[in-house]
């Protein structure tokens, strides 16, 4: 007797919950939470390679708009940052 796979039962895989990026979480948040990301991230992108540009931003995750709207603030919340650690070092 040969049986197929119409005489069992077979429970769907369970499907793994989606992996949120620090930006989407940052988006739900709100403005706030998005420019202190934003800082953080200047921050970092300079003390890996010495600057941080808009396409840096976009390949993080931040969309255009984002940026328009927040790198202001952003910048100098990254600079006193920047400073801060700069300090502590």
């Amino acid at each position: 007797m040969f049986l197929d796979s119409r005489h069992f039962a077979f429970a769907p895989a369970p499907r793994p919950k989606p992996v949120k990026t620090p930006v989407e979480i940052a988006r739900k948040l709100g403005p706030a939470a998005m420019t202190k990301l934003m800082a953080a991230e200047m921050v970092e992108q300079v003390a890996l390679k010495g600057d941080c540009k808009v396409d840096d931003l976009r390949a993080l995750g931040f969309t255009a708009g984002e940026i328009t709207e927040l790198h202001f603030d952003a910048r100098q919340r990254a600079g006193k940052l920047f400073v801060r650690e700069q300090s502590a070092a």
